[in-house]
């Protein structure tokens, strides 16, 4: 969802993990949105259910 991938966050994943420990603490850090689907509920093929998934 904001483009960077698992391979670009690696390249410096010491920096990168160092700079969200201190986004979190200081209290400037802002998780990203969650991606809604919809999954179908058990037993009921015309209903469904919302699921948010974390990117």
């Amino acid at each position: 969802m904001d483009g960077q991938t698992a391979e670009d966050y690696e390249k410096d994943l010491t920096g990168n993990l160092r700079d969200l420990l201190e986004r979190a603490k200081s209290g400037t850090y802002v998780a990203p949105p969650a991606r809604r689907v919809h999954i179908p509920k058990a037993g009921s093929p015309s209903e469904t259910s919302p699921l948010g998934i974390p990117v």
